[in-house]
Order: structure tokens, then C-alpha cells, then sequence
């Protein structure tokens, strides 16, 4: 049952939300794949932009002023996010999650914004088992010939990273389009 909801919910959410990011043998693929993901925000101008994205920090990570490490004002922020269960794995020691860190580069002009990098670091359990997508003997996602792995198939691993990205991009749109509210 819990696995027909899981692939119901991941289905569901994939359409109504656009495809930001696809998970490959290689890593990530943003947007295009070749200038990175544009999101476009209509009216709105970079320094709105910039600002809306520190309120999106602000209001969604605890310690904001340690997530953000560099930026300039109105054109770049680049910042990192702690993401604690980003999904459930089982093996066969037992259930598990999916957890990690992300740093996001982000460029900013009139209208859209341009990220051109994210860097996941994905582990789990206990911190120290990093979850790869390159071939390994265990903790990746892909065999050395590009295939994706039982185990990996089996939690639905690509498809919940896809959903969990794409969640927060659409997240971070939504926000960014709001309209200010200057009571």
C-alpha cells in the first residue's frame, strides 16, 4: 500500500510540477543541460529577485546566515541547504533515509534566474555512507555500464531525487513570483 501511494504521489507531483532537473548515470542535468536551469519570474527586476531568494533562505532553513557563503549584490548568491530525510531507502540491514547537504549557485537578472550549479553531497544512515551516482560496489545508484541498480529501482532512489529537486525549484518559483505584500 505504502509503496502504491509513494509511486502515486511521485507521479502526481511530476506532473504537476515542471521538470527542473534529471538524474543521469553522470549526475544531475539542469534544465537544458548546457546553460544550466532558467526559471523565468515575469516582472520582476534582479534586485527584486536577489532579495526574494535571501527571504526564501530566510524563511525556510534554520541559521541563515551560515547557508549563504558567497554573493553579490543584485547577480549571484551561492548557498547550501542541510536536507534531512530527503527519502526513505530499505536494504537488506533495514529501513534507512536518503539524507544530505546541497550547495546552489544562482545568477540573477530582470525577469529570470539562472542556476548553473548544484552540488549534492547525498548519504545514509549515519552520515558517513555517501550515496552516489557514479558506478560503485555499493552506496551508488549505477552500475559501471550505466544501468540503474535493483536496489536503487527498487526505492524508486531516481524518481525521488527528481521530486525532492524539482519540489524545491518549484518552491523557490512560487516564491519568487509573489507578489511583495507591503502591508
Amino acid at each position: 500500500m505504502k509503496k502504491i501511494l509513494l509511486t502515486t504521489l511521485i507521479i502526481f507531483s511530476s506532473l504537476l510540477n515542471a521538470q527542473y532537473i534529471k538524474v543521469t548515470p553522470n549526475g544531475y542535468v539542469l534544465g537544458d543541460g548546457d546553460n544550466g536551469l532558467i526559471i523565468d519570474i515575469p516582472n520582476k527586476t534582479a534586485s527584486e529577485l536577489y532579495t526574494n531568494t535571501l527571504d526564501f533562505i530566510n524563511k525556510n532553513y534554520n541559521n541563515p546566515d551560515d547557508k549563504v557563503f558567497a554573493k553579490t549584490e543584485n547577480k549571484y548568491i551561492r548557498f547550501t541547504t542541510i536536507d534531512y530525510k530527503i527519502f526513505p531507502i530499505k536494504t537488506i540491514l533495514g529501513d534507512s533515509w536518503v539524507s544530505g547537504y546541497t550547495t546552489y549557485e544562482i545568477d540573477f537578472k530582470d525577469n529570470k534566474i539562472r542556476v548553473y550549479s548544484i552540488n549534492p553531497y547525498m548519504y545514509r544512515g549515519d552520515y558517513t555512507n555517501s550515496y552516489d551516482f557514479k558506478c560503485g560496489l555499493f552506496n551508488s545508484i549505477y552500475t559501471c555500464k550505466g544501468q540503474l541498480k535493483k536496489e536503487a529501482a527498487k526505492n524508486h532512489v531516481v524518481e525521488n531525487i527528481e521530486a525532492y529537486y524539482n519540489n524545491f525549484f518549484n518552491a523557490l518559483k512560487i516564491h519568487l513570483s509573489e507578489k511583495n505584500n507591503d502591508w
